[in-house]
């Protein structure tokens, strides 16, 4: 959809602001920070949506055995400054996004922060056997020059057909996406060898940048134990604060039997009256019995609110799909970045 002319002035100047910036950094008068230890930067274009905490998760996968960190700034924490999960913190300390990561990977340090350089700094030198930090949602974070840059985009969203805040959802000019090492097409369905050349002809990748695919794959809906429920013949009331919800709504409206979605901003810190008025819903449905789903960053913010400590509360799991020959490729330029 063609944005209202009306935002179009809001955006030129946006663009101002944030080409003004990135002329400072691309002319050398202002400087990036380099790490001293490996740091692979996962980030994009727009303001969100496009599955960069399944993509550090899978990331998290292939570095498995490695030393690995997390660093993120946890949008939507209510604390300040750098801050190291540690068992019993919640979604007000770390971020939906962080408490999430952590709880998959209790091994994994998981640390947020503002100013990304000074936190790599503190890692530096409280992290001395680190091999590698994964910095989330870093692109924009000019102060520091990451060792491998990879940069998603949305299959439904990509970014060449978005345009600048707020008459679209992009952070800055699309020409930015050269600074990445990888470009990463996310949330692809089955592509043929044809729509793969057509979106190689859409990016047009520069000389040494490589242009990659991958898909999401939902799971069977979980609870807290980890007992799995089939969505197949279910009704569904489903709850969700995502960027883009699409693909979950899809998902579930596609598999259960009936559904109604309720969509939240992304982040969204959910009230008591909303949580009242989700499990009041499921209430009312008498013998139809829905089952309450969510996404798994909204179920760690909620499953311990006592409105829904009693409830059978399940959420979908998604991960990431790469087809042999894209997880190959993948692997050799994380290598190469391990290597430097």
């Amino acid at each position: 959809m063609k944005p209202s002319l009306l935002l179009y002035p809001g955006a030129l100047l946006y663009g101002l602001v944030t080409e003004g910036r990135n002329a400072l950094y691309d002319s050398g008068i202002l400087t990036a920070q380099s790490s001293g230890i490996p740091l692979i930067c996962v980030g994009n274009l727009s303001t969100g949506g496009t599955g960069k905490t399944p993509h550090v998760e899978f990331l998290l996968q292939l570095l498995e055995g490695k030393r690995t960190a997390v660093l993120s700034r946890g949008y939507g924490r209510r604390t300040q400054g750098y801050l190291e999960a540690e068992p019993g913190m919640d979604a007000g300390q770390l971020g939906d996004e962080c408490l999430q990561v952590k709880r998959k990977f209790p091994n994994v340090p998981v640390v947020v922060a503002e100013d990304r350089a000074a936190a790599i700094r503190r890692m530096e030198a409280e992290m001395p056997d680190l091999e590698c930090i994964l910095m989330d949602d870093g692109f924009q974070h000019r102060r520091v020059d990451p060792t491998l840059s990879i940069l998603l985009t949305d299959y439904h969203r990509p970014f060449w057909r978005d345009h600048l805040l707020p008459a679209g959802h992009l952070r800055e000019a699309r020409r930015h996406y050269r600074r990445a090492d990888v470009i990463m097409v996310t949330k692809c369905p089955p592509l043929t060898p044809a729509i793969r050349a057509s979106l190689q002809d859409a990016v047009r990748p520069m000389k040494g940048q490589a242009l990659l695919f991958s898909g999401l794959q939902y799971l069977a809906p979980r609870d807290a134990a980890g007992k799995e429920l089939l969505l197949a013949g279910r009704h569904v009331i489903a709850f969700s604060g995502l960027a883009s919800a699409t693909a979950f709504e899809e998902y579930v409206t596609t598999h259960a039997l009936t559904c109604e979605h309720l969509s939240f901003p992304d982040h969204h810190r959910y009230a008591d009256h909303e949580l009242q008025s989700i499990v009041g819903k499921a209430a009312m449905a008498g013998d139809r019995q829905p089952l309450l789903l969510t996404t798994e960053k909204d179920f760690v913010k909620v499953s311990s609110h006592p409105l829904l400590q009693d409830r059978p509360l399940y959420y979908l799991p998604v991960k990431v799909q790469m087809e042999a020959d894209q997880q190959h490729q993948l692997l050799q330029r994380i290598n190469a970045c391990l290597n430097r």
